[in-house]
């Protein structure tokens, strides 16, 4: 059993190619990058990073339709107070008017941690990419674009009583 207190990316990237889940690991020069197949047939890229000689990162994105920031942002806020986060979390980016949500784990490698758990910490983050993609979608259908919220509904009070509705639910949840 190999204990490691700083891992190399030729390391990470042995133990992730033991993940059954991962496919196509390439070697970057800060960390590695793999695909993982999600439940829809959806290939999702996995970025994880070795940010500094004792934490690793994994992160993906979920592309957002445009006009969406209040569903992301809802989306994001309730994703990270969801028991299914499980060791993970939500926000929102936004990149030359591209919306993405983001999920994002880590792990400290301080004091050692085996192979076992990196692969345990990697199977952990490729399961919760199927639960937050249909928590993004949920909203993004319930919630609808920022107009439907501010826009034309806002006038009769119709888009804030659905964002209360819909904030409120997940509050219950």
């Amino acid at each position: 059993m190999t204990i490691y207190s700083v891992v190399s990316v030729e390391d990470l990237a042995q133990v992730v190619r033991g993940v059954p889940t991962a496919r196509s690991v390439e070697i970057a020069s800060d960390g590695i990058n793999y695909n993982y197949l999600d439940k829809d047939a959806d290939l999702m890229r996995i970025i994880m990073v070795l940010v500094d000689p004792e934490r690793l990162t994994a992160s993906t994105g979920m592309r957002m339709p445009p006009n969406h920031i209040l569903a992301g942002v809802l989306a994001a806020n309730s994703w990270n107070g969801s028991p299914d986060a499980h060791g993970t979390l939500s926000y929102l980016l936004v990149d030359d008017d591209t919306q993405f949500l983001a999920l994002e784990s880590h792990i400290m490698l301080r004091g050692g941690v085996d192979a076992d758990n990196i692969e345990g910490w990697v199977r952990n983050f490729n399961d919760r990419i199927n639960r937050f993609e249909e928590a993004a979608t949920s909203a993004i259908r319930d919630l609808g674009s920022d107009d439907d919220v501010s826009g034309s509904k806002a006038s009769s009070g119709e888009g804030w009583r659905m964002l209360g509705q819909f904030a409120s639910g997940f509050l219950k949840s």
